[in-house]
């Protein structure tokens, strides 16, 4: 059986763990909390928040090294999966100026929020421009502008890297083709992305 924190003498499967209280919110730079108001959206979060802090209390050494590959491959994944999704989150929040009571340009406010760099945070608006699901002035849902890459990524098959290698290759191409032969191009850029490690993926774009 996988424990707890070692001293603890509690299996992560007992229910004292499993009921364990996890704040359904964010904690911004300050370390103040963020409360959910939407309750449906709360449950869902503080479901995973939850899930998360039950997993960090296993001791992985007890567990084969089969299911250890396993575990560090699956969260990889759920990893890559979220951060594909934030990038709808941070588009549509940047749409609805969600960003503009926090001092500073969208860069620095997104920093600030984050506890990011604004390097970073430039970073994220970048791939959330181009990788987030858009919205029409008439409220119309629009794909992403590179939607088989935003697809990939919020499989949690890409991760942050090759997301880049693409969008970067857009920009470095562009107005010198075709709506066709740009969305052509990057069907395959993707599938490449899926199939290739990294360092062969980036020698491919």
């Amino acid at each position: 059986m996988l424990m707890g924190d070692e001293g603890s003498g509690t299996a992560v499967g007992d229910s004292a763990v499993g009921d364990a209280a996890v704040d359904d919110s964010a904690v911004d730079s300050t370390g103040s909390v963020l409360p959910i108001e939407a309750a449906y959206l709360a449950q869902v979060v503080a479901t995973l928040e939850r899930q998360v802090e039950i997993l960090s209390r296993m001791n992985m050494r007890g567990a084969s090294t089969a299911d250890q590959r396993a575990v560090l491959v699956r969260t990889e994944a759920v990893t890559r999966s979220l951060f594909g999704q934030s990038h709808t989150w941070l588009a549509d929040l940047m749409d609805l100026r969600g960003l503009d009571d926090i001092w500073g340009s969208v860069p620095d406010a997104l920093a600030v929020l984050l506890r990011i760099s604004r390097r970073r945070a430039g970073q994220r608006i970048r791939l959330a421009e181009t990788l987030g699901t858009r919205t029409a002035m008439t409220g119309e849902r629009l794909a992403p502008e590179l939607p088989a890459t935003a697809a990939a990524a919020q499989e949690g098959v890409l991760d942050e890297e090759p997301q880049e290698v693409i969008r970067k290759f857009f920009r470095r191409l562009g107005s010198k083709s075709d709506v066709e032969t740009r969305a052509s191009a990057e069907r395959q850029l993707a599938q490449l992305a899926r199939e290739l490690g990294p360092d062969e993926f980036a020698a491919a774009a």
